[in-house]
C-alpha cells in the first residue's frame, strides 16, 4: 500500500468493453476505424476517470513517441550508475603518469621496462613489495632464455652473465640401486655449441643485475594491484603502433588509457595508456581478465645455504656434487636438487609429492621447517644432510608448486598479460 501506484503487481482487468476505452478514458491507441473507438496503445492499470490513464502512462508514451528520451534516460542512468560511483578515481587519477604501466618487478617486468624505456616510452613498475630488497632463492637458465634476452638487450644479457654460474655438468641419481643414474659431462660447451651457457644464479643477484640502468623514478614500490578499469574504446589501435603524442612530443591524453586501483585504499588511483601485467602467476589482471585460478600441484622449500656453514658442516665434502653442477637425486617419494653457486653457497630445493600442496609444511607451534626437514631427509647420503644442517631457519623459502591452463587470451583492449601471468606451466 506505501508503494506509488504504478509500482504496485497489476489488479486483474476488467472485461473490455467499448465504454472503457473513449476517448476520455483512454487517448493514447488510435481510433478503431469500424467503431470509432480508440483502442488502449498498451495495457494500462490505472483509473480510467478522467486523465488518470493518460497520466498514469505518460512516460513510457513519451519514450515510444519520442526515442530521443530513451537516450537521455540511458545517460542518465550511466552517469548514476558509472561516472558519480568512480568519479573519485576518474578525477584523482589524473593524465596518465606513463605510456607503459607494468605491474611487478620480477625478472619479465624489469626486461619489459628496459626494453621500452630504452625505444623512449614512459613506463611505471608497480610493485606490491615495500622496497627493492632481497627475495628468493636460485634459478637455472637455459641457453635460449640467454638469447632471448640479448635479442632485447645485449648489455642486459652480460650483466646477468655476471652474476651467474656457468653449469657444467649435470647428473641425476635415485637412492635406490636398482634404479639407473647417469651423469652428462658436455654442458659446458652449450656456449660454444648452443651460443650461450646454462646457468644457474640467485634470484635476488639477477634482480639486481636486471634493474641496472634504470632510473629510479620508474619504480612505484608499496603499489599492489587490486583491479583496473579500461577506459579505451572498444576497438583500440593495435600495440605496434607508436604512441599517440602531441606536437611537443609528450603523450597525448585525449584517450581514457587503464585506471589501476591499488589494495591499499590509502593510495590514490593511477592512470596508464596501456597496462602489462608480468605479476607472475597469481596476477590480479589475469582473474579479472580470465577469472581461473592457479591449479595447485606441489609443496616444496627453496634455500641458498652459506658456503661457510656447508663447509664446516661436510668438511671435504662440501662440493655437492662438484664445482659448477647441478645434481638431482630422487627418493620414493621425495627429490632433492642441488648446485654450487660460484661464490661458495649452495642452492638446494625439496620437494615431496606426499605433501598436501594447498597447506603449509609446518603448524604454528609444533615444529619448525628445519626440524621437519632433517627428521624427513635423516636417512639421505651425508651431502643432503649436511645442506639441510648448514641451512638456517630464515633461509628456508616455502611455496607451492602451481599452473594455470592455456588460456586463447593473454589482453583485451589496453590490458596484456606477459610472463607466468599468461603462460605458466609446469
Amino acid at each position: 500500500a506505501d508503494r506509488p501506484r504504478l509500482l504496485q503487481p497489476p489488479p486483474p482487468l476488467p472485461t473490455p468493453c467499448a465504454s472503457a476505452y473513449t476517448r476520455r478514458g483512454c487517448s493514447h491507441g488510435p481510433r478503431d476505424a469500424a467503431t470509432s473507438v480508440r483502442r488502449p496503445a498498451f495495457d494500462c492499470y490505472a483509473p480510467r476517470n478522467g486523465r488518470g490513464c493518460e497520466a498514469g502512462s505518460k512516460m513510457v508514451l513519451r519514450l515510444r513517441q519520442q526515442p530521443q528520451n530513451a537516450l537521455w534516460a540511458l545517460a542518465a542512468w550511466f552517469f548514476f550508475a558509472y561516472l558519480v560511483p568512480n568519479a573519485h578515481c576518474l578525477f584523482a587519477a589524473g593524465p596518465p603518469v606513463a605510456d607503459v604501466g607494468i605491474v611487478g618487478a620480477g625478472p619479465a617486468g624489469l626486461v619489459l621496462a628496459h626494453a621500452l624505456h630504452d625505444r623512449g616510452i614512459s613506463v611505471r613498475v608497480f610493485e606490491r613489495r615495500p622496497a627493492f630488497t632481497p627475495v628468493g632463492a636460485a634459478v637455472f637458465m637455459h641457453p635460449f632464455a640467454i638469447h632471448s634476452l640479448r635479442e632485447v638487450s645485449p648489455q642486459l644479457a652480460d650483466q646477468l652473465l655476471s652474476a651467474s654460474t656457468t653449469i657444467q655438468s649435470i647428473s641425476v641419481r635415485s637412492l635406490s640401486d636398482s634404479a639407473p643414474g647417469f651423469t652428462l659431462n658436455s654442458l659446458g660447451d652449450a656456449e660454444r655449441v648452443l651460443g650461450a651457457p646454462f646457468i644457474a644464479v640467485r634470484f635476488w643477484d639477477m634482480l639486481c643485475a636486471l634493474r641496472q640502468g634504470l632510473p629510479d623514478d620508474v619504480f612505484a614500490f608499496g603499489h599492489q594491484l587490486e583491479r583496473f578499469e579500461d577506459l579505451h574504446s572498444p576497438n583500440p589501435p593495435p600495440w605496434g603502433g607508436a604512441i599517440a603524442r602531441r606536437g611537443d612530443g609528450t603523450a597525448d591524453t585525449n584517450e581514457g588509457g587503464v585506471v589501476l586501483h591499488f589494495a591499499d585504499e590509502s593510495l590514490p588511483c593511477a592512470r596508464v595508456r596501456y597496462l602489462i601485467d608480468a605479476g607472475g602467476i597469481r596476477s590480479a589482471t589475469r582473474a579479472q581478465l580470465i577469472g581461473d585460478e592457479p591449479i595447485l600441484r606441489l609443496r616444496a622449500t627453496y634455500a641458498v645455504a652459506d658456503g661457510e656453514r656447508v663447509a664446516q658442516c661436510l668438511g671435504d665434502e662440501c662440493a655437492v656434487p662438484g664445482e659448477e653442477g647441478l645434481a638431482f637425486l630422487m627418493g620414493d617419494t621425495c627429490s632433492v636438487t642441488i648446485a654450487n653457486l660460484k661464490n661458495g653457497d649452495v642452492w638446494w630445493t625439496q620437494t615431496s609429492f606426499s605433501d598436501d600442496p594447498r597447506a603449509k609444511l609446518t603448524n604454528s607451534g609444533e615444529t619448525s621447517i628445519s626440524e621437519l626437514l632433517d627428521s624427513r631427509y635423516r636417512s639421505w647420503p651425508n651431502k643432503v644432510k649436511g645442506l639441510v644442517r648448514a641451512t638456517r631457519e630464515e633461509q628456508i623459502i616455502e611455496s607451492t608448486l602451481a599452473e594455470l591452463d592455456l588460456s586463447p587470451v593473454w589482453g583485451r583492449g589496453g590490458v596484456t598479460l606477459l610472463g607466468d601471468a599468461a603462460h605458466a606451466q609446469l
